[in-house]
């Protein structure tokens, strides 16, 4: 769980620049977490729960890549791939994505697990989904897939959730493996 001091340091590295939010040098927008799970469900309700993954997956895949390529070397410069990679984990906890309750990273085979507690998509779902719900938390861990390749990593990743808070599971839980 996030330390006040980490929460801290987060609000160190924000910066408001001509009505714009940035944190080391990306835009963030500030939207109640009931906002991005109303939109997933309305997108379910018109395409379908298939659909709306391959939307949200496809897109955040994308954009993942190129905030990924933003964002690598605003994580200290002598840390390691691994540390990188750490950081950004526990970074989306301070973002209020949820609390990040176990964490493990494998190199060979590449694996790592991801374990959060109180995701903000169980505002809007309230453990009563039927499927894995947490699309774009899963598609956001699609970033450390470009962090790799900027590494020199070439291996093809799959991320999954295994677990997740929508369908009653006691918390979220997500896999990103070399397949």
């Amino acid at each position: 769980m996030l330390s006040e001091d980490q929460f801290r340091d987060f609000l160190n590295h924000l910066e408001y620049k001509d009505g714009k939010i940035l944190y080391n040098g990306v835009r963030l927008l500030i939207v109640p977490s009931l906002w991005l799970g109303q939109i997933q469900k309305n997108m379910e309700n018109i395409i379908g729960a298939e659909g709306t993954y391959v939307v949200i997956q496809n897109s955040s895949e994308e954009a993942g890549k190129i905030l990924g390529n933003q964002i690598f070397d605003s994580f200290q410069q002598e840390s390691s791939l691994e540390e990188k990679i750490k950081n950004y984990i526990f970074s989306l906890e301070i973002r209020g994505w949820g609390n990040i309750i176990e964490y493990d990273y494998q190199e060979e085979p590449l694996k790592i697990m991801i374990r959060v507690k109180d995701a903000y998509i169980t505002d809007t779902y309230h453990k009563d989904a039927t499927e894995s719900k947490c699309y774009f938390i899963t598609s956001v861990m699609s970033l450390i897939k470009g962090w790799l390749e900027q590494a020199g990593i070439k291996k093809e990743l799959t991320v999954e959730e295994t677990k997740c808070e929508a369908k009653g599971d006691p918390y979220n839980e997500y896999i990103i493996y070399e397949i």
